[in-house]
Order: C-alpha cells, then structure tokens, then sequence
C-alpha cells in the first residue's frame, strides 16, 4: 500500500477548507441574531426615552 503524501495534504486542505466554510456560516447566523438583539434593546431604550420625554412635555 503505497500513500501519496501530496494527496494526504490534498484531502487535509479540503476538508479544512469545508470546516472553515461552516465555521463561517455559524458564525454569520450568530452575529445577526446578536445584532438583532442589540438592536431590539437600543428600540427599546429609545422608546422608553420618547415617552418620558412626551410625559415632561405635557
């Protein structure tokens, strides 16, 4: 049985390369669930400010 060792490091770059590309792809989902989730919370503070403003203003 005769192994090439150019083709073992063939194999091992590929699937590094799917490893990574799946890494990236969670991590993508993960930050816009964040992001959103900042954001929902930046929306929140902000309406919160809107009416104690209107209320001081009345």
């Amino acid at each position: 049985m005769h192994i090439n060792i150019g083709d073992v490091l063939w194999q091992l770059f590929n699937l590094g390369l799917l490893v990574l590309i799946v890494i990236f792809i969670v991590q993508f989902f993960r930050s816009a669930k964040q992001r959103k989730t900042q954001l929902d919370r930046i929306e929140s503070k902000i309406d919160a400010m809107n009416a104690f403003i209107k209320k001081r203003d009345e």
